[in-house]
């Protein structure tokens, strides 16, 4: 069983360890149990995000294959196709990107980014009898035959990033989390996260049983449950699984490691709720910290209303993981502008 982390090769696109921080001042405007931030928003590659450490693992296997090009899809405000280019461009990959939407009028957000980046970025609207997964990756089969064409070696990287291998950057999250929180002199009760693709939340789990953590692992999906369903991504359970075997660690999984709530999504993926904006001004003028109204926002959104609800005791220790996207306020301005004061 590989333990450290080091025997398993990765690129190091990324500044790790990131920070563990206490939230002294949101602890004590909610009343609940102590919050602790880990701000993986500060990884180094454009506005930061959880999806480095995903791609230092990804991006390995990639140059290792022989591969030149990657091909990745998202939304069109992803964060995950924003990292996947500025990582490409600093291990110096080729890169194409598919933004699952029409072409909007106005750019804005990380589109302005990409454009910095001189992202080639192809926009396909979700075909309305295939997941988010089937689309991309239809895409991917057309843009494949033209970049063959050019003599390139391309390799599709599915959405989010959310593949066995890249779960390893999270598992490495947690061994950091252990050693940070030894050092503070706490033990987390609880690990508090966005859900997305669920990759993020596979490499957590893997990591509490690696590493013999005990807490509970809480996430606040950014899906409504039908909704995650169209993204065309494996099982938790069975990504967890075939992570382990990467670490020749035999693991099992099952629901009963996690809890996942999906009551904080609003209308559907992306839309912006009063809930979500007002966790990012409570979070912002107790703590200076800024989080986005797609993902961070939401996540903390659930995390004050379960402190409200009585889900912790004052006694438990929160990890919180800031997990970037707090660029998103800039194209989701204009929906946020009624929650504001």
């Amino acid at each position: 069983m590989i333990v450290n982390f080091d025997e398993y090769p990765r690129l190091k696109i990324g500044l790790f360890p990131t920070p563990l921080q206490p939230l002294e001042n949101l602890s004590n405007y909610l009343g609940g149990p102590k919050i602790w931030i880990k701000r993986d928003d500060l990884c180094g590659i454009a506005f930061g995000g959880n999806k480095i450490r995903k791609l230092e693992y990804i991006l390995y296997d990639v140059i290792k294959a022989g591969y030149n090009t990657i091909v990745t899809a998202g939304g069109p405000q992803s964060n995950h196709t924003l990292l996947t280019a500025g990582s490409a461009r600093k291990v110096g990959l080729d890169y194409r990107i598919i933004a699952l939407s029409q072409k909007p009028e106005l750019i804005t957000g990380n589109l302005v980014t990409h454009q910095i980046y001189r992202s080639k970025i192809v926009f396909r609207e979700i075909e309305p009898s295939k997941s988010w997964g089937e689309t991309a990756l239809s895409v991917y089969k057309e843009i494949k035959k033209e970049l063959e064409k050019e003599n390139k070696k391309p390799v599709y990287i599915p959405v989010g990033g959310s593949i066995p291998v890249g779960a390893l950057g999270y598992c490495r999250c947690v061994y950091e989390i252990k050693e940070q929180s030894q050092n503070y002199g706490f033990v987390p009760s609880f690990f508090v996260l966005t859900s997305g693709s669920m990759g993020t939340i596979t490499g957590i789990i893997l990591g509490k049983k690696l590493f013999k953590m005990n807490f509970n692992i809480t996430g606040i999906s950014v899906f409504g449950k039908d909704e995650y369903l169209t993204l065309g991504v494996n099982r938790i359970e069975e990504n967890v699984v075939k992570a382990g075997k990467l670490l020749d660690f035999d693991i099992e999984c099952s629901e009963k490691d996690y809890t996942i709530f999906y009551d904080y999504t609003g209308p559907g993926y992306g839309s912006v709720t009063p809930e979500c904006v007002e966790a990012i001004k409570i979070t912002a003028r107790t703590e200076g910290i800024i989080l986005g109204p797609v993902y961070s926002g939401k996540a903390m959104a659930g995390l004050i209303d379960l402190i409200k609800k009585g889900y912790f005791n004052k006694k438990d220790n929160v990890v919180f993981l800031h997990s970037g996207g707090s660029s998103e306020i800039f194209a989701k301005y204009g929906e946020m502008v009624p929650y504001l004061d």
